[in-house]
């Protein structure tokens, strides 16, 4: 089993919570959708680079091209100021959508578990700490 581990300096925000209804006026017709908003995207944008910057740099993936094509386990522990009610499911789909942002997965579908994944309060220093495996060449039938 190879590993590699990441972290993502701030608050990471819940996708499903940061949505709206954006319009757009094409062929005579409004055309309505949801998708993320701006503050969503920006941070999205950010937590890819950040990712991507630290893959690079990690000595795991010198003999795997990136992105990853076959199935993953992930583990990610939140950090957080705060004491709230919070979804560990919507927070665990923003990372999902960084890390194939980032082009170190292929698509959010091969992750095949969460385990361990949980937010711990109190702490002054936000961030989220992934960590990823995925199996040894030996074991992958490629």
């Amino acid at each position: 089993m190879k590993k590699a581990e990441f972290i993502i300096k701030g608050t990471t925000p819940c996708k499903k919570n940061m949505l709206e209804i954006r319009t757009r006026y094409k062929n005579y017709k409004f055309r309505r959708w949801i998708a993320p908003n701006d503050k969503y995207q920006d941070w999205e944008e950010g937590a890819a680079k950040e990712l991507w910057i630290q893959a690079r740099e990690d000595t795991a993936f010198i003999n795997d091209l990136l992105p990853i094509e076959y199935p993953v386990w992930l583990k990610v522990v939140f950090y957080r100021k705060k004491k709230q009610k919070i979804d560990l499911t919507n927070l665990l789909q923003s990372i999902e959508d960084a890390l194939a942002k980032a082009n170190i997965i292929k698509d959010d579908s091969q992750i095949n578990s969460f385990d361990g994944s949980r937010v711990f309060f109190g702490h002054d220093d936000e961030r989220a700490e992934i960590t990823l495996y995925w199996p040894l060449k030996e074991h992958r039938g490629d």
